[in-house]
């Protein structure tokens, strides 16, 4: 398969089931395109994007239209495994690696489906981190970059987890202070609903769940490119690139990353 994976990718509506048009993989490039027997998507249509991460396109609803693939640097690769009772999770290079990989979803059209704007939003991650590493910034899933005029992410900053979200009026900085114990897998949701931002971490094997959250209204969340990618895994620029400066680089396994517009 390569640098590049197939993936679930699910886009959620609430009136009807989608008329999947067409499939086609260029340069290793898993495209989808989805639409709906409904007016075409616009800014207000409620989209999700999850990446599934089990070897094949799954669960297909709703209006989205996106690009997923690999970017990598100095051979870097993400490897499918076996997720016992959960399909396929993606392998990111390991600890001390000189290289990176990062996966990327881009609009397929001139209609940013990734920019939640003024509506209520949620993004999240299955994970496992590994023994050894530093997990100090380590992104799970971002989009934009710290001086974009619209941002969010979750990191493990000093072992915890951490959600950032910037609108064209604030920041907002959500922290856990559970330290993560690696070899564990758990989940991660941060969402914004009115001016609340919240973030609930669980721990998969115990049902163990710490909650945090903060009241700020951020404004609009978007970015200045609708071509700015949502990243799983690490950080890249507008260009689809590693941030060689600062990759961000995550060493484990994630599965089930996810961005949901609610309304």
């Amino acid at each position: 398969m390569g640098n590049d994976l197939a993936y679930g990718l699910e886009a959620s509506d609430l009136r009807k089931g989608p008329d999947v048009r067409r499939l086609r993989a260029v340069g290793g490039t898993v495209t989808l395109v989805v639409s709906v027997l409904l007016a075409a998507s616009t800014s207000t249509t409620p989209v999700g994007v999850t990446l599934k991460m089990d070897g094949n396109l799954t669960n297909v609803s709703g209006s989205a239209s996106v690009r997923a693939q690999t970017v990598s640097a100095a051979g870097g690769k993400i490897v499918l495994q076996s997720r016992p009772g959960n399909g396929d999770a993606a392998v990111y290079p390991s600890v001390g690696s000189e290289t990176g990989a990062v996966l990327a979803v881009t609009n397929a059209t001139g209609t940013d489906v990734l920019a939640p704007g003024t509506r209520d939003f949620s993004f999240g991650a299955d994970f496992r981190t590994v023994s050894g590493g530093k997990n100090d910034g380590d992104n799970l899933i971002q989009r934009g970059l710290a001086d974009d005029s619209g941002q969010y992410k979750i990191e493990l900053d000093s072992g915890s987890a951490v959600c950032v979200v910037k609108g064209s009026r604030k920041t907002a900085t959500v922290r856990i202070g559970h330290v993560i114990a690696p070899n564990v897998w758990y989940r991660v949701n941060c969402s914004r609903t009115g001016s609340e931002i919240a973030l609930t971490l669980t721990r998969i094997d115990s049902g163990a769940e710490w909650r945090s959250r903060t009241n700020s209204v951020v404004g609009s969340v978007a970015t200045k490119s609708v071509g700015t990618p949502l990243t799983v895994g690490g950080k890249l620029t507008p260009k689809l690139a590693i941030a060689a400066w600062e990759p961000d680089q995550f060493n484990g396994t994630i599965d089930n990353a996810f961005m949901r517009v609610n309304r």
